[in-house]
């Protein structure tokens, strides 16, 4: 099972996209045999699977999100989708409420995954329910509904891979959900009278890059299925936000103390004797090691979109195909 994965950009999208969509024989595409799902992966003579491509989840989010704080006036349905619907509701209910510190609603710094994740919080969501409310139950102060939607489409993003508690069956239905709502929207924008695309809608290169992501999510779980059926599915795991925390602990004042800026691969290759011992002694019950601080703007917090009681889901059961493609209709 292999394939490439990337953080946005264009010229490895296309090709990517061009890989999972372009012409191939039935016999070696890899795909859910349902007529709404677009891409496909590749089946070896071997048996192996390759060709998922993806996109890094945490970027995918954080453009969603950065989308709505953007210029584009989004017309989600009938309703708005707006930042300043969450920057009203920050101001009634305070941050706490909110579940959003100041650096988040101030967009401080746009590379803030948590912020993302703060942003399309159950707790932001249910005060910007709150606002629909009118005093005295009468008209609502503002109309959140598209907002709150908006932001539903983004948390359930990240559940599909972050998740504790979501089977990879809900998952599954979770990426269709999403998916299938995007080309809703999009296409509604398209037809409607006065609206544009380019005006009202989020960015091509972020509709794209989400959906792809989303159907690479659920061709893993296929494949992983098929191939490594005892394994667990560890779709937190994807994208290339791994491969940028060992990257940058090569140089400067990483992990491994080095007076370089830059690296060449031979450089790169040598540090790797060093990561595969720290590796060893980090996984040594008789000295335990702790030497990777992880970046808090880079943590998934799952209380914020998640219930943590109970136990978590079993990554390792995974549905058939024909139980796959029910889910996928499902959503």
């Amino acid at each position: 099972l292999s394939g490439f994965s990337s953080d946005g950009d264009a010229r490895r999208t296309k090709n990517q996209k061009e890989k999972m969509t372009g012409a191939m024989e039935s016999s070696v595409a890899f795909k859910l045999a349902h007529p709404g799902f677009a891409f496909h992966a590749r089946r070896c003579s071997s048996g192996a699977v390759t060709d998922i491509e993806g996109q890094d989840p945490k970027h995918v989010n954080k453009c969603f999100i950065g989308a709505l704080a953007g210029r584009r006036t989004l017309q989600f349905g009938r309703e708005a989708a707006l930042w300043s619907h969450l920057q009203s509701a920050y101001d009634e209910f305070g941050a706490a409420a909110m579940g959003m510190d100041k650096a988040a609603i101030d967009r401080d710094d746009r590379q803030n995954f948590l912020a993302s994740v703060m942003a399309s919080g159950t707790a932001a969501s249910a005060q910007l329910q709150k606002l629909q409310v009118g005093r005295g139950g009468g008209k609502p102060i503002i109309d959140t509904s598209g907002t709150d939607a908006y932001l539903r489409l983004s948390r359930e993003f990240c559940l599909i891979h972050f998740s504790k508690k979501l089977t990879l069956e809900q998952r599954i239905e979770s990426a269709s959900y999403c998916i299938n709502m995007l080309r809703f929207w999009r296409n509604y924008v398209h037809k409607a009278h006065g609206l544009k695309l380019s005006e009202h809608f989020i960015a091509r290169q972020t509709y794209e890059n989400m959906t792809l992501q989303l159907h690479s999510a659920i061709l893993i779980i296929k494949a992983m299925a098929e191939r490594c059926p005892s394994q667990q599915c560890g779709l937190d795991k994807t994208g290339s936000d791994g491969n940028e925390q060992y990257f940058s602990g090569m140089v400067g004042a990483g992990l491994l103390l080095n007076n370089k800026r830059n690296i060449t691969l031979l450089d790169g290759l040598q540090t790797m004797a060093d990561y595969n011992l720290i590796a060893q002694w980090e996984v040594d019950t008789d000295v335990p090691l702790e030497v990777r601080r992880r970046h808090r703007k880079t943590e998934y917090q799952h209380a914020r979109h998640e219930a943590t009681d109970g136990d978590d889901a079993d990554l390792s059961g995974y549905p058939t195909g024909g139980e796959m493609e029910g889910q996928f209709e499902l959503g």
